[in-house]
């Protein structure tokens, strides 16, 4: 059994409505849902990168990202499929994220 999983996808809630009937025991199994958004002086009004923008500035740190909880409290018990039971978000950066992830990891290998 793996210590740690990750996965990739362009889907809110993982894609799942229609593939699976319960899930619940996959997201709580994924803490975090991870999103990368552009800091605000590089992106346009819809939230995107602007990419003339990007293109001016030397640097690569025009990133961030906003991270939800999986929060049980959230679930939805009639339609798991209504909303996705994660926190609104909180933004950071790629240091602070490795730090939780640490964090959390460390945590639950002392339970």
């Amino acid at each position: 059994m793996p210590l740690l999983m990750t996965y990739c996808t362009n889907y809110e809630g993982a894609g799942l409505n229609g593939i699976c009937k319960d899930p619940i025991p996959f997201w709580r199994r994924f803490k975090f849902w991870v999103e990368v958004v552009p800091l605000p002086e590089f992106a346009l009004a819809n939230g995107s990168l602007d990419v003339d923008k990007a293109e001016q500035k030397r640097t690569h740190d025009m990133w961030r990202l906003r991270v939800r909880r999986f929060d049980p409290a959230l679930i939805n018990k009639d339609n798991h499929f209504v909303r996705v039971p994660f926190t609104q978000g909180e933004i950071m950066s790629f240091p602070d994220f490795v730090r939780l992830v640490r964090a959390e990891f460390t945590q639950n290998l002392n339970r």
